[in-house]
């Protein structure tokens, strides 16, 4: 079966748990990217086959699926500088930020 690729552009406590019931539920490690301000943090994905790093961009090309899991507050920010990207691919985007709506979303993504 083919999977999609997923990439979580921000990789804390939420995503982490969905990241990790995908693997342990047996989705591809090959087919998620984790992507931090701080990439040091993910070793223990990198670990498990997870590409992980830095450079959301190359996360986003590279997937079908993106989980925005940027803080609320750090996300208006955070879209600004991922347009480009999202727009080449244009991917489904899953947000699990609470309070930002579909409109904001589509706004700040280009």
């Amino acid at each position: 079966m083919n999977r999609p690729t997923i990439a979580f552009i921000g990789t804390g406590n939420m995503a982490r748990a969905i990241l990790e019931g995908m693997l342990a539920s047996g989705y591809p490690a090959s087919n998620i990217w984790a992507t931090r301000r701080n990439a040091d943090q993910l070793s223990d994905l990198a670990d498990k086959g997870v590409h992980t790093g830095s450079d959301n961009s190359a996360a986003i090309v590279a997937s079908d699926v993106v989980v925005l899991s940027v803080k609320p507050q750090m996300m208006r920010d955070t879209l600004a500088t991922l347009g480009e990207a999202l727009q080449a691919k244009k991917p489904m985007l899953i947000s699990v930020a609470a309070g930002i709506s579909v409109d904001a979303l589509d706004r700040w993504s280009g």
